[in-house]
């Protein structure tokens, strides 16, 4: 089922796919640096998630990339998240994957949740796969994305990336329960 987005759901889409990364990750037995810096990213994306979870946008917000929050203020960040607190329901989060290449990291997520539709007297279960880029800032793992739009303006940008990482489409799966 495709379902337009307003600008606002746009934003609550990115910040839930941002909260894709978040969960605890399975990280490979990885040697020296590279387990150091997948340790980092995974302490960036909990924390991350422990924010949203906790409510506290705020905080959340400080842990985006320099340039999105040069183009989103805190209070604009914060208001499109508080839209969305009573429509959906998250209940479980598996990070599938986390590839790193210099200062960018692509984490792969699936969120499983409830919607709750304004037309439908009952919530809809919902499932969505999404891949998340991070960047490495002044030593600290930074969101750089989270929804397909964001991502493909960053690739714009960073089109090396495009040869670094392997990209899918974020899919957004409703059912009725």
């Amino acid at each position: 089922m495709i379902i337009p987005l307003s600008s606002r759901a746009r934003w609550f889409i990115f910040a839930l796919c941002v909260a894709l990364a978040s969960a605890p990750l399975s990280v490979s037995a990885a040697r020296g640096a590279s387990a150091s810096t997948e340790a980092a990213i995974k302490k960036e994306v909990v924390a991350y998630w422990e924010d949203l979870k906790a409510r506290r946008y705020k905080e959340a917000y400080g842990r985006l990339a320099s340039f999105l929050t040069q183009s989103v203020s805190v209070e604009e960040f914060s208001r499109a998240l508080e839209a969305f607190d009573t429509a959906y329901t998250i209940e479980s989060i598996t990070v599938k994957d986390v590839k790193r290449k210099g200062i960018h990291a692509l984490v792969t997520s699936v969120v499983a949740g409830h919607y709750l539709h304004p037309v439908l007297p009952e919530p809809l279960q919902m499932r969505i796969t999404g891949q998340t880029i991070l960047v490495q800032e002044k030593g600290k793992w930074r969101f750089a994305t989270g929804d397909a739009g964001s991502r493909k303006r960053y690739l714009r940008l960073h089109p090396v990336l495009l040869k670094q990482f392997k990209f899918r489409n974020d899919e957004v799966l409703l059912k009725v329960a």
